[in-house]
């Protein structure tokens, strides 16, 4: 497939000016492998601790675009606009994108699940560090990058958290139930838009981190 980059003007066919204001036989293909293990220790025939590590993610997709009727080339919208100094008028800096990647996480969780006082009291334990990456944003701004959302594909997140859960049989037909977590999250990164049409200044390029 062919993307047009310069413009988003219709393509000609058979002499007649024509494009689809929505993607039509578009296509694209990731590969790769996603893992899980888990470790299981009975310390005790109530009491067993564990370790899991896991991986996902989110497939990719694509963005609203305008392509020609047979689906064979892409025209990518301008948007953010930015008034250089001494320049006639405004430049549009950014090519909305055809599509996004898939974005991944990665989890590993230690805890402990356990019964007590004759399996009237069941206390569950886990911690666990989770890293996002390449995280799918959804971006709307009508001002500046037009009146459509788009994704792309932004910042990476880490989360560090612990959950209790604790169940009591009280007395018969009365059971008590209570949990709490706590996550403290951090993002590791912060990328910006970063001008790619082609031939505008160098300033225009211009992206603060």
């Amino acid at each position: 497939m062919r993307t047009a980059l310069p413009t988003r003007l219709p393509a000609v066919y058979n002499g007649v000016a024509s494009t689809y204001g929505f993607g039509i036989n578009l296509h694209k293909s990731e590969s790769g492998n996603k893992s899980r293990v888990n470790l299981t220790w009975h310390i005790t025939p109530d009491v067993m601790a564990y370790y899991t590590y896991s991986q996902g993610f989110r497939p990719g997709g694509f963005n609203r675009t305008a392509t020609s009727p047979d689906g064979g080339t892409i025209f990518l919208k301008k948007v953010a606009p930015f008034l250089a100094a001494g320049s006639p008028g405004n430049y549009k800096q950014f090519f909305k994108p055809a599509g996004y990647e898939s974005d991944n996480l990665t989890n590993n969780e230690i805890g402990f699940k356990s019964q007590w006082l004759d399996h009237r009291v069941q206390v569950n334990v886990s911690v666990y560090q989770m890293d996002w990456k390449n995280v799918q944003l959804p971006l709307f701004d009508p001002v500046h990058l037009g009146n459509t959302t788009f994704v792309i594909n932004g910042p990476t997140y880490q989360v560090k958290g612990a959950e209790v859960q604790v169940v009591a049989r009280v007395a018969e037909g009365l059971t008590v139930q209570g949990s709490m977590s706590y996550n403290d999250t951090k993002q590791t990164n912060a990328p910006c838009l970063t001008g790619n049409v082609p031939a505008l200044p160098r300033m225009a390029y211009a992206s603060r981190r």
